[in-house]
């Protein structure tokens, strides 16, 4: 597909080499020349140095030949009337990321009027990301799938645990309804089989029901009672929505942020919220405010590196779960090496949801066409819910006897109300959604897991 990129920051250097990946013909554009030239030195695309709103550049960077044409720049007024700009220039579908909570509230009015196909709020999905991992504190980090009846949830193997030296096969012994889809297992990422073995000290991923997840981590002493009592450090729009579906849960909530006037804006916003206004950097008034005594930290400055020291000072006083909010992946990549689990990455969530929309376009919108789709341990695994079309190749017959592609698993079956961690006797009707699991894979209908 041929792909214009307005907008060369973190999130369009991260879609950039998304796109790139999966063998699209990609032309960026950005005001900035040295935001250009870096792509152009990092991956195999076309760039000019030019204006998202200036008719000339657009058509010099192809966007009236282009089948998507995607606007992140930081401004969302650009990047819309840059989408609507380029619809009518003849792009075939456009995408703009719109992070305003004003703007967002009025989707459907922009993509009816201006000819925007999808909008995409990166502080929105970061706020569910973090939200889902505050609602199974127990696991490092979780993907939500098929409205969140089903989840996979990172886990640490124990030694000396439940799970070490167990083999795959013999996991059903516990009578727990799961599944392990993925081990990371000393920087090697792989899908395991019925023969293998888990160590302590395997990261797992592991696919189950809500219920299921937390049987299981029952079961593994490593169960942790979901939070009462949340302290965000950071008044952004991230915490913005975060506060909201916290607090709609009872969960209190309580945000230190420095700057005055963000604090009012905040009180306002969020009237069961506790909104203080205090360097969030600052040891010392943070245990004023009872840093202690919270049950989960959620870090959200604007720093990188802030983040990470509040994290640690969190997890040096005991806090049970502290989640970080980084957007370097060279930083990102050393977080489990020094002692820091659960992080969201804005950046990555933004770019899988448009990868999913273009993946979903290369299929034409199909009803088999990819609904969902997560990237894990640094984008080699990745896990894609599907809906399973009427006239599926292999539907109704027992999975025992279908050949799947090297390194694919099938790791949930939803059916109606039910879900299923299938076994070689299940299979697959028409209407089901599946989960499937893949490493180095691109999947964008469920035909694509079959050899």
């Amino acid at each position: 597909m041929r792909i214009v990129i307005i907008g060369c920051g973190k999130v369009g250097e991260t879609l950039v080499k998304g796109l790139v990946g999966e063998g699209h013909n990609v032309t960026v554009m950005d005001n900035v020349s040295a935001n250009v030239e870096s792509l152009l030195g990092q991956c195999d695309v076309s760039g000019i140095c030019g204006s998202a709103l200036s008719y000339n550049d657009l058509i010099e960077a192809g966007v009236d030949k282009s089948d998507l044409t995607v606007a992140v720049t930081q401004s969302d007024e650009i990047n819309m009337l840059c989408c609507a700009m380029a619809k009518k220039m003849g792009s075939k579908y456009t995408c703009a990321r719109v992070r305003n909570p004003e703007l967002t509230g009025n989707v459907k009015l922009i993509q009816k009027d201006l000819g925007v196909d999808m909008t995409v709020n990166p502080d929105m999905a970061t706020a569910r990301a973090i939200y889902n991992i505050i609602s199974l504190p127990s696991a490092l980090n979780v993907e939500s799938f098929a409205g969140g009846r089903c989840s996979l949830t990172e886990i640490t193997v124990e030694e000396g645990g439940e799970l070490d030296n167990m083999q795959i096969a013999h996991i059903r012994k516990l009578g727990i309804k799961f599944l392990i889809c993925a081990v990371e297992r000393d920087g090697e990422t792989f899908i395991p089989n019925g023969s293998t073995v888990l160590r302590g000290g395997d990261n797992v991923y592991v696919c189950a029901g809500y219920s299921e997840q937390n049987k299981l981590f029952k079961k593994l002493h490593i169960y942790v009672n979901r939070p009462k009592y949340v302290m965000i450090i950071g008044g952004s729009k991230i915490a913005l929505y975060l506060s909201k579906m916290l607090t709609k849960t009872g969960i209190k909530v309580k945000i230190i942020e420095k700057n005055k006037d963000r604090c009012y804006e905040l009180a306002e916003a969020l009237p069961d919220a506790e909104i203080i206004c205090i360097d969030g950097t600052d040891q010392d008034q943070l245990l004023q405010e009872g840093l202690s005594n919270t049950d989960a930290c959620i870090s959200l400055t604007d720093l990188d590196e802030q983040n990470l020291v509040i994290a640690f000072f969190a997890q040096s006083l005991g806090v049970t779960k502290c989640v970080t909010k980084i957007s370097k992946n060279t930083l990102r990549d050393m977080l489990k090496n020094i002692g820091l689990d659960s992080s969201v990455s804005p950046n990555d969530l933004t770019a899988n949801t448009i990868l999913q929309y273009v993946r979903a376009m290369d299929n034409s919108f199909d009803v088999d066409s990819v609904r969902s789709l997560y990237r894990l341990v640094n984008s080699s695994i990745e896990a894609a819910e599907f809906v399973v079309p009427s006239d599926f190749t292999v539907e109704d017959k027992p999975l025992k006897e279908v050949k799947l592609k090297p390194q694919v698993l099938i790791a949930c079956i939803l059916r109606g109300s039910g879900i299923i961690i299938p076994s070689g006797d299940d299979c697959l009707k028409a209407g089901d959604t599946v989960i499937a699991v893949s490493k180095n894979l691109i999947l964008s209908e469920l035909e694509d897991v079959l050899a």
